[in-house]
């Protein structure tokens, strides 16, 4: 389980946390390299994908993806529109 981004007050965050359910407790990862609230998050293929979000003076379009084999976050092509808010999921993947 992973908890990307988000707010404390007015500041956007870009922290990641990962959470154990065998050690009941939380991790910290890498932050991302955007400072991301509303964004968009989903796990494939041993990655974690998020994208778009807000930085809380516009809505994104980029994207990134953490390897959570090397522990680094990689840049994504951005989406073709800018968005906050929205959710993803992943269809047998």
């Amino acid at each position: 389980l992973y908890v990307c981004g988000g707010a404390f007050g007015t500041q956007m965050l870009s922290s990641v946390e990962r959470f154990s359910p065998e050690a009941q407790s939380w991790e910290m990862l890498p932050p991302m390299t955007s400072r991301r609230a509303y964004v968009a998050a989903a796990a494939v293929a041993g990655r974690l994908l998020v994208f778009g979000g807000s930085d809380g003076a516009q809505c994104l379009g980029s994207a990134e993806w953490f390897n959570t084999v090397t522990g680094a976050w990689e840049p994504l092509p951005s989406t073709l529109q800018r968005r906050s808010g929205a959710s993803a999921t992943v269809v047998l993947g």
